[in-house]
């Protein structure tokens, strides 16, 4: 049998737009083979503006995500998937609570995640 775990971060990413205000825009998936390999390249690709979806951000200001804990099993040549949430994360600058509760709860899980990363 053998077992791969990978993390994966989902969420949003919050930017400057163009002519000023902000906006949340989704981001782009984040998938590393550990937690802390996976948190450090969100905070690199925040830093770098590579995050943001195709939104087109003056620059990135913060993000929040969503972590899942995948692990697959195989076994006799077939893969058993299991996806556990393991909590969240914003990096940048810091997002106020109200804001950030209604984008982890009510923005993030609208967002279609059915495609395989």
């Amino acid at each position: 049998m053998k077992t791969k775990t990978r993390y994966i971060l989902r969420g949003a990413v919050k930017g400057n737009l163009w002519g000023g205000g902000q906006g949340w825009y989704p981001a782009n998936s984040v998938v590393n083979s550990t937690l802390e390999e996976v948190k450090s390249e969100a905070r690199a690709r925040l830093d770098d503006d590579s995050l943001d979806s195709g939104m087109g951000f003056e620059s990135l200001a913060s993000a929040i995500f969503t972590i899942t804990k995948e692990t697959t099993k195989i076994i006799n040549k077939k893969e058993y998937i299991n996806n556990e949430n393991i909590g969240g994360i914003a990096i940048g600058e810091k997002v106020p609570e109200a804001e950030f509760n209604n984008i982890y709860y009510n923005i993030i899980p609208s967002y279609n995640y059915d495609r395989k990363i």
